[in-house]
């Protein structure tokens, strides 16, 4: 007989030892048969299979489903997982999602456990970014590590959780029932999905440590209890060391480790001996868990300080953050919070204005009825603590306590930290109150008789819940990530040939993860003093010298929209010539009109743009609002710009804040003895002056007046003698190329500057 084995029935005739006392003439139920039933006669023939009695078909066949569903449950709850990891979690991946990937790549570049070179959010060295790493060598920086990853850490997750259950001498019905309720229960909404199946970090990791950690504890008490024969002992000793050496690894994660998993697992364990009124403080018993205890604190020791060695003084990002108290007058308003951030975490949705009785209100009830019971039922259970006998009722009540734990620790984060207003922080707590709560049910159902009909209809709710979110995952669309602005960015990058940019941490991460790297965003913050290399999530290499970004610099403005894709190819076609310096794009208004197709010197006295107003579809002049051309400026709206020619003139001229700096900057390309072309077919909508409004003030006009006369003073000549891209011949005085009227203009002559020079 094996030890599992040996186990599962030592564990049985405790429990019936324990919930069946029979007085000493109290008939068993051998006993009752032999008295009420009459004895056959020596020459009644022994039974054979051909003349023994045969159960009704109904009933055969009631039993084959019962044996069957359960293993069929856990099956299809694995399959909505798995699909949702490998099709629709694409179409809610985004940045956060690629922190495990990214640490696991700074591993892998360093060879080192902890990179000294790279900023992490928070050190994990026993976490996710291990399983990650298997699939580096294989499959590269790409999602599909991203998604194999994942794929082990869900499998590890559902192992832990069943081998939890199955040492607590769960039935396999119960075990795979549970385990299967369970992993729906954490699909019920994208913040859950986002948390266990979108990134191993954090609660996710911290749930998996509390369930295989329990699952070491409850199987080293189970050898404990029986007959130590050699074996045994063995087992014994080979469960501790396990046991200890998980406790060492895990604390090396540090709080979030020690907070979910660590210090649950101590509390369960010396809670229930102390409050176990059976026993005696000094029992025996009672000395094996302080010892147990102590081993397990010391564990916790050794793996902070492990932790601190592998860091070797690299610090987190999060350290600090989200862990202060917050003033104690906003307590109570988190409090106020509380029930609506458990529901929302269950998958609430907003339902002002809904009907009653309409689809999306019943299924927003059943949510609502399953946050209640998983509320309520860990209360329940709790009351009925000196009700459970046995082995199997000692683990109940420490998972009882662990859960108390978790929650506890939880919520004074919640109620009095930084994070309030997070439903995700509630996560950990959802976790052990399911477990608890079925746990609860299935003691009801299998042991209290008075109490059976109450836990079934409990289950029914359960139930529903469980069948909206398999339903809910299996109806999110399989090409998810064709509507993920992610992704989109990604493929218009692709399509432009970028393949290596600077956007804020919700883009750069993310795009950079699902080219598969193939596009290199890095990682940039933008506030009041311009763009600053990031400090959060990033590489202290990514911002050398890249070949990448030697070459060219596009400048766009935040109020233009792409209209064509291909617009950026299209000017690095011309930019990319050995003669030109600068490129510019069609600028059409909101109408279809144009905005920009090139500027002239000279147009109201200092330079302004062709062919404002005149329709994308128009005649112009020569058809020249339609072909590529020379200018001798272009507006830095849309421009784009070779990097050694931007570095040679020094880039933008800084006395010239907001106007003319474009084309003072074109005119020092020209001056180089570089080209300024203008690319007709990139196309872009430019809503101009959207941000900063018009020159409409006296500050602004008083700023706009000066800039005219900085630029004159630089460039006398050109407003003096003329562009020599536009001919005297037409007029100053409008923008679609017309002949001048001699009665105002002369050939040639400049238009009259309204600001005197002097100024």
């Amino acid at each position: 007989m094996t030890i599992s084995k040996y186990l599962q029935k030592k564990a049985a005739e405790q429990d019936t030892a324990s919930n069946t006392t029979l007085s000493p003439n109290e008939p068993t139920e051998s006993n009752r048969s032999s008295l009420s039933e009459p004895k056959p006669s020596v020459a009644t023939a022994e039974q054979t299979p051909e003349n023994k009695p045969q159960k009704p078909l109904g009933k055969l066949l009631w039993e084959s489903f019962c044996i069957i569903l359960p293993p069929v449950l856990l099956l299809t709850a694995v399959g909505v997982v798995a699909y949702y990891i490998l099709c629709p979690s694409k179409g809610e991946f985004h940045a956060d999602c690629t922190d495990t990937l990214y640490w696991a790549k700074a591993t892998y570049d360093s060879g080192k456990l902890i990179n000294p070179d790279f900023s992490y959010a928070c050190l994990l060295p026993f976490g996710g970014s291990l399983l990650m790493l298997l699939f580096l060598p294989l499959f590269g920086f790409s999602m599909t590590t991203n998604m194999m990853g994942m794929l082990v850490f869900f499998l590890l997750f559902t192992t832990s959780l069943c081998w939890m259950l199955r040492q607590m001498h769960w039935d396999s019905r119960w075990n795979c029932i549970t385990a299967a309720a369970f992993l729906m229960l954490l699909s019920a909404s994208k913040k859950l999905r986002e948390i266990f199946w979108g990134h191993t970090i954090y609660y996710s990791l911290g749930i998996l440590f509390l369930f295989f950690g329990l699952a070491l504890l409850f199987r080293l008490q189970n050898l404990s209890a029986i007959r130590q024969t050699r074996e045994v002992r063995m087992h014994t000793i080979l469960t501790f060391i396990a046991l200890f050496l998980f406790f060492i690894l895990c604390c090396t994660d540090q709080i979030t480790a020690i907070t979910i998993f660590a210090l649950p697992i101590l509390a369960g364990l010396f809670l229930e001996r102390v409050l176990d009124r059976k026993t005696p403080l000094l029992h025996r018993k009672n000395t094996r868990v302080l010892l147990l205890l102590l081993s397990l604190g010391i564990a916790i020791i050794a793996g902070m300080k492990l932790g601190n060695l592998w860091a070797n003084g690299v610090a987190g990002a999060y350290a600090d953050n989200y862990s202060n108290w917050t003033a104690q007058e906003t307590w109570t308003e988190h409090f106020q919070k509380l029930p609506l951030a458990w529901m929302t975490l269950l998958g609430l949705e907003d339902i002002p204005d809904k009907k009653l009785m309409s689809g999306e209100s019943i299924m927003n009830l059943i949510r609502i009825i399953t946050a209640l019971i998983l509320a309520v039922l860990p209360v329940a259970a709790t009351c009925c603590y000196a009700k459970y006998r046995g082995q199997s009722g000692r683990q109940m009540r420490i998972l009882l306590w662990a859960h108390w734990t978790v929650t506890g620790l939880i919520l004074v984060g919640y109620l009095c930290g930084a994070l309030s207003v997070a439903n995700w922080r509630l996560s950990p707590i959802v976790c052990t109150a399911f477990i608890v709560s079925m746990a609860f049910l299935r003691w009801a159902i299998t042991k209290q008789k008075t109490m059976q009909r109450a836990a079934g209809v409990l289950c029914v709710p359960l139930a529903c819940f469980c069948l909206l979110s398999a339903c809910n995952v299996l109806l999110l669309p399989t090409n998810a990530e064709e509507v993920n602005v992610q992704y989109q960015l990604t493929n218009m990058l692709e399509k432009q040939g970028l393949t290596y940019e600077y956007a804020t941490f919700w883009h750069a991460n993310a795009i950079t993860v699902i080219s598969g790297e193939k596009l290199k965003v890095r990682n940039v913050s933008v506030n009041e003093n311009g763009v600053q290399k990031a400090t959060y999530q990033t590489d202290s290499r990514w911002y050398e010298d890249q070949p990448e970004q030697k070459n060219y610099f596009l400048l766009l403005n935040n109020d233009t929209e792409m209209i064509d894709g291909g617009c950026i190819r299209e000017m690095l076609g011309y930019c990319m010539r050995e003669d030109v310096g600068i490129v510019g794009a069609k600028l059409l208004y909101a109408d279809d009109t144009i905005q920009h197709a090139g500027v002239v010197i000279g147009f109201g006295g200092i330079a302004g743009h062709t062919f404002i107003g005149l329709h994308k579809s128009e005649n112009s002049y020569f058809n020249r609002a339609m072909c590529a051309q020379d200018y001798s400026a272009v507006t830095a709206a849309c421009m784009m710009s070779k990097r050694s020619v931007f570095d040679a003139v020094g880039g933008f001229t800084e006395e010239l804040a907001v106007a003319f700096n474009d084309i003072d900057y074109c005119m020092k390309v020209r001056k180089l003895g570089k080209l300024v072309a203008y690319a007709p077919y990139a196309v872009l909508h430019h809503y101009e002056s959207k941000s900063r409004g018009l020159e409409d003030t006296p500050e602004k006009v008083e700023r706009f007046n000066r800039e005219i006369a900085t630029f004159a003073k630089r460039w006398p000549e050109i407003l003096r003698d003329g562009d020599p891209y536009y001919n005297p011949n037409l007029t100053l005085r409008k923008s679609n190329f017309a002949l001048r009227d001699l009665k105002k203009e002369k050939i040639g002559e400049p238009y009259k500057l309204e600001v005197p020079l002097d100024e």
